[in-house]
């Protein structure tokens, strides 16, 4: 079971705030899981509770629904890399799918289905390169209220403003090297590493999307006490371009 959430929900057009919303759920749910190893989950289950969306900064980008959702899940959970912080050899996937029952601004039921999955090998001693792939669809139902799913920001095309993309379909493919640098003092954390990586999808029906979005992206990645920081940009197609740096997973 969960209690209520609160949390704000930006939306940018490059650098640019376009809207800032106010997302509160209030809600429980209950599931049942299976392990089917020390490194795989699947888990079945119902979600139930009142949404509540306010615009709080900036224009309606989007609509501001408020009322039930409520959905029956089936998630499956793979991981095996060998490190949570920089992993440097390993696979994992996330696979979600999901039939709503109601949802605030939509009329109907809809199916939802996610899938994250990505690998990562070494090539040589300092040296990894990795693929991570994204998709998710709700096939074919655009009644769904809020958009389903998100694009833009650290990981998910990084010269794109925050959630810039929005769509109900979407792809996006991340090609990436990453090289041993150095270790920091004991105190500071572990190691330090360089990263490049190629970016490219598609958020189907967003407005003012190109054919086929994608980026590059370079930065440092610092193993700390806090959990791997990364600094860094990206230059991306039809003049996006950002620098910035995040705290939290790397892959």
């Amino acid at each position: 079971m969960s209690g209520p959430t609160a949390g704000p929900f930006d939306l940018y057009d490059r650098s640019r705030q376009l809207a800032e919303y106010r997302i509160r759920q209030y809600g429980g749910g209950f599931d049942l899981g299976y392990a089917i190893n020390r490194f795989s989950e699947v888990r079945i289950g119902y979600d139930l509770g009142y949404l509540q969306t306010a615009l709080r900064v900036g224009d309606p980008v989007l609509p501001t629904p408020s009322g039930r959702a409520g959905g029956t899940s089936i998630r499956y959970d793979l991981d095996r890399l060998d490190s949570p912080v920089v992993p440097r050899r390993g696979e994992a996937a996330q696979f979600l799918a999901q039939w709503s029952d109601a949802n605030p601004g939509s009329t109907r039921a809809f199916p939802r289905s996610e899938l994250h999955a990505g690998i990562i090998r070494p090539i040589s001693k300092p040296a990894s390169v990795y693929l991570q792939v994204f998709g998710g669809s709700t096939f074919g139902h655009n009644d769904t209220g809020l958009p389903q799913f998100f694009l833009g920001g650290p990981g998910r095309l990084g010269a794109y403003g925050t959630n810039e993309l929005r769509a109900n379909q979407y792809w996006l493919i991340r090609l990436g090297y990453l090289h041993e640098l150095f270790r920091l003092p004991t105190l500071l954390g572990n190691r330090v590493y360089v990263t490049s990586a190629y970016e490219m999808g598609k958020a189907y029906g967003s407005p003012g999307a190109s054919r086929l979005p994608n980026d590059g992206a370079v930065g440092f990645v610092a193993e700390t006490f806090a959990g791997p920081l990364f600094v860094g940009g990206s230059i991306g197609d039809t003049g996006h371009r950002k620098l910035y740096f995040t705290l939290g997973r790397f892959f």
